[in-house]
């Protein structure tokens, strides 16, 4: 299991407290802010995850330059299309792990810029794509959800699930 773009590690910590994240193996917690994770192993800590119950590793993981693990299943990531710039960089990484071992992708997108989220989708059917994923919408919140810590006007969420086409 790895996740992208880590950020502060609110996700991360929620999937290590996760008895059945346990059963996945080794997870990696990934961002390309270098100096970000000294802070996600602070906040794991403080969240009571450590590596001593936990099989975990954190580390840089820059699009587009450093290679991911081998052994990924499954990559999650959110909030990490919030600018069309990073878009190709975020697909490149996207095929990697397929093009190795992954066979799932669970992507969290908050709705903010439409014009964004047309590219990540125009750039999850253009070519090779198609032949290495489908891919769905599998949950939306809708704007005045109250979603956990998130108020009544926070924009859509929406999590996109890409699985891997067998061959």
């Amino acid at each position: 299991l790895l996740e992208l773009g880590c950020g502060t590690g609110l996700v991360s910590a929620s999937l290590l407290k996760d008895q059945h994240v346990k059963n996945y193996g080794k997870m990696f917690v990934t961002d390309g802010n270098s100096q970000l994770l000294e802070t996600v192993k602070e906040n794991l800590i403080l969240n009571g995850i450590n590596h001593d119950e936990n099989n975990f590793e954190i580390r840089r993981l820059f699009w587009g330059e450093d290679e991911l693990p081998s052994s990924v299943q499954t990559i999650v990531a959110a909030d990490v299309t919030y600018d069309s710039s990073i878009i190709p960089n975020l697909l490149r990484v996207v095929r990697e792990g397929f093009n190795q071992n992954v066979k799932d992708v669970y992507l969290a997108a908050t709705r903010r810029n439409e014009d964004t989220l047309a590219v990540w989708e125009q750039g999850l059917n253009d070519g090779e794509a198609a032949h290495l994923w489908s891919w769905t919408v599998a949950s939306s919140t809708k704007e005045g959800d109250n979603v956990l810590l998130y108020g009544a006007h926070t924009p859509r969420i929406d999590i996109y699930h890409l699985q891997k086409i067998q061959s």
